[in-house]
């Protein structure tokens, strides 16, 4: 690999390419677009639910109930 001073590291021609390998196809760019569109909202959503039950209240608020209760046995 060189230094180009524009692009920043870039490989020679040749050079990392392995012997017999079939040239390197790019994909399609929407594709890796969304893919990481939806695991970056799959990652944030993970942080929300977990950021949520850390600090939200999620406690059931509870308080004393007293009620009499009349048994039948006869």
């Amino acid at each position: 690999m060189r230094h180009d001073g524009r692009r920043g590291w870039r490989r020679s021609a040749g050079l990392c390419r392995v012997p017999g390998a079939p040239p390197r196809q790019e994909g399609d760019p929407m594709k890796a677009r969304l893919f990481k569109l939806l695991l970056f909202l799959i990652v944030a959503g993970g942080v929300a639910v977990v950021g949520y039950a850390y600090f939200g209240d999620l406690s059931p608020d509870q308080k004393e109930i007293r009620q009499p209760v009349q048994l039948n046995v006869d």
